[in-house]
């Protein structure tokens, strides 16, 4: 896999996040795809897991920016540096998120392994 190419996948997946289309980001992974939202959760397991989790998201945000930089690929394994700036719907209160993820992406460019590490800053600080 080339750095285009998952430069490509990296885009969909922020576009679909700031336009809030979970549809889109299940279409980016596999049907068995394991995604870890952290390193202590249980995975969600297969694509409707993962569009599901991102219907949730959807009626909790606003307002999404999303910012990527792939770090390093090797084979399909993929590492990216991201940030996310949106505000929640309930509070309104403006939330940054930075992370890591580490995806594995098979010959037919969805996703199979997912796992991803962040923080997050509320302003005004909670």
């Amino acid at each position: 896999m080339d750095m285009s190419l998952f430069s490509d996948w990296l885009n969909a997946y922020g576009q679909a996040w700031e336009t809030h289309d979970a549809e889109r980001i299940g279409r980016l992974f596999a049907e068995d795809a394991l995604y870890y939202i952290n390193p202590f959760a249980a995975p969600l397991r297969g694509r409707n897991d993962v569009i599901r989790y991102w219907q949730g998201i959807a009626l909790k945000q606003r307002d999404v920016h999303f910012q990527a930089e792939t770090l390093s690929i090797t084979g399909y394994t993929l590492l990216a540096h991201w940030t996310t700036t949106f505000q929640r719907v309930k509070s309104g209160k403006t939330i940054h998120l930075d992370g890591i993820l580490l995806a594995e992406i098979n010959p037919h460019q969805e996703c199979i392994f997912f796992r991803e590490w962040w923080h997050r800053q509320a302003m005004p600080f909670e």
